[in-house]
């Protein structure tokens, strides 16, 4: 049964499982997976050394390799989760299209008010304020969702 762990799909799938793991959890989480695969094995196929169709098997029935890691994984494997994914989503959207109205009703008043800026100027104005502009508070909203994000996690440590 020892021959079994240097199989090539329990290799593929535990190196997939602790590639995103922090390193000081990747020999413990190694091991741990190890053992539970060979008792699944051991389980499966009694006595009989398994063949690549158990092996196949007991893999599918474990979790795919990225929901293994974020139940080993001390902290969230996303930037931001789905507790605040939707919200975060809804708010970048209304931040981003306030940036544009407002970034354009400016640009439109400083069209109006100073004649002496030519139309294809004040366009390019408008561009070269509208890109940084949105960068700025897409980076802003995401910055603030991350903090949440993280605040979330240390509270759910605490208790």
């Amino acid at each position: 049964m020892g021959v079994i762990m240097k199989n090539e799909k329990i290799e593929l799938y535990i190196r997939s499982v602790i590639q995103v793991l922090p390193k000081k959890m990747r020999k413990y989480v190694k091991n741990e997976l190890q053992n539970m695969i060979f008792e699944m094995l051991k389980k499966r196929c009694g006595e009989n050394d398994p063949d690549e169709c158990d092996i196949r098997v007991v893999l599918a029935e474990l979790d795919e390799p990225v929901k293994m890691a974020e139940k080993y994984s001390p902290y969230p494997l996303a930037l931001i989760s789905g507790t605040y994914y939707v919200g975060y989503l809804i708010t970048v959207k209304i931040v981003l299209i306030s940036v544009v109205f407002g970034i354009s009703l400016a640009s439109l008043i400083e069209y109006f008010t100073n004649n002496g800026i030519v139309w294809y100027m004040c366009i390019l104005y408008w561009i070269g304020r509208l890109i940084p502009g949105l960068f700025l508070s897409f980076g802003i909203v995401t910055l603030v969702f991350a903090i949440l994000e993280k605040l979330k996690y240390i509270k759910q440590k605490d208790n």
